[in-house]
């Protein structure tokens, strides 16, 4: 084979290298991107009102009634 027929178009092995190196490149990020898109784990509005709710109580910023008044009204 001549010149005209090495790998890649005439490119040889360096252009091989380049050339895999951007899909995985390009894969890699549009796996990362999916990841930020769709976490494994998101906490819903309820759960994190629930979790600022406890926080406050255990801070002593409301009180016991305060707080399970809160408490019932989320969880409906």
């Amino acid at each position: 084979m001549g010149p005209s027929g090495d790998m890649m178009w005439g490119m040889g092995w360096f252009g091989t290298i380049i050339t895999v190196a951007a899909w995985v490149g390009s894969l890699v990020l549009m796996m990362w991107g999916l990841s930020r898109l769709f976490p494994p784990y998101r906490e819903t509005g309820e759960q994190e009102a629930l979790h600022i709710l406890r926080q406050r109580y255990a801070r002593g910023e409301i009180s016991r009634a305060e707080f399970e008044e809160a408490r019932v009204a989320l969880e409906r």
